[in-house]
């Protein structure tokens, strides 16, 4: 917020911020959370997206949904994002841990792209090992399909993990990838 506001951004001259990638009840309990540093308020805004739920649930909860079609693991994700986006690490772990248990086949693909994007490495190795024990189910899914031709830094992170390389390993052999694209690019 800090550089929204005094950093030369449009914000620092209107005052205003708008925030239009998360639910507002779900802002607010970030606010909450921000200056309380208790996720309470974030779980009972989750709730209270989910009231009225006309979806049954799984074993995890995953496909609980509002009528608008808003699940419980879409908002732990909009969640993660935000705490990322904002830099807040006690919630962003928090909600890490949440959705950990809520990885599913149908989940795991979009889950693992959040978690490298967010720096969550729990998160990613948690889904790196159930995409490595249901791989003959997820291969022939359209979200693995787009996995493959969308996210290649993924792609080789799935590749080692399944490989059986250490975390240390494989994050050396990414760095490497990197290493490689940014020298194409300066030439």
């Amino acid at each position: 917020f800090e550089r929204q506001f005094f950093g030369g951004l449009q914000e620092s001259s209107s005052k205003e911020v708008v925030i239009e990638d998360v639910e507002p009840i779900i802002f607010k309990a970030f606010l909450k959370c921000l200056y309380t540093d208790d996720s309470e308020h974030v779980k009972n805004a989750i709730i209270e997206c989910l009231e009225g739920s006309s979806s049954s649930s799984d074993s995890t909860g995953s496909t609980e949904s509002s009528p608008r079609g808003i699940t419980k693991v879409s908002l732990f994700q909009d969640i993660l994002a935000m705490s990322h986006k904002y830099q807040v690490l006690p919630l962003l772990r928090w909600c890490e841990r949440e959705l950990c248990n809520h990885v599913t086949v149908p989940e795991v693909c979009s889950m693992l792209c959040q978690a490298h994007l967010c720096e969550a490495h729990h998160l990613e190795a948690t889904c790196l090992r159930h995409i490595k024990e249901h791989m003959r189910t997820l291969a022939a899914t359209p979200e693995f399909v787009r996995l493959t031709a969308e996210w290649p830094e993924v792609l080789l992170k799935i590749s080692l993990h399944s490989a059986g390389l250490s975390s240390a390993e494989a994050a050396a052999a990414v760095s490497a990838g990197e290493e490689v694209k940014k020298r194409k690019r300066e030439s």
